[in-house]
């Protein structure tokens, strides 16, 4: 991260408020990226069991949502 400090002495109180988060954000710890590889027939195969599941005569709920391979009712 680059930050930009002013060294006049009327831009105190803002230079050490940007040396105070730039310490906040160097603290902070990312892990690995994760790619989203679903792809169009698995977003339709999706949307498809939703369908199936709510309009079957057994359940009496709704699909909400589907999320991390897990149907919510």
């Amino acid at each position: 991260m680059f930050v930009h400090i002013n060294p006049e002495l009327n831009a105190f109180g803002e230079t050490i408020s940007t040396l105070k988060f730039a310490e906040r954000v160097s603290s902070i710890e990312l892990g690995a990226a994760q790619s989203n590889k679903e792809t169009g027939e698995i977003r339709e195969l999706k949307e498809e069991v939703c369908v199936l599941v709510t309009s079957s005569a057994i359940l009496n709920v709704t699909c909400t949502t589907y999320v991390n391979g897990s149907l919510f009712f």
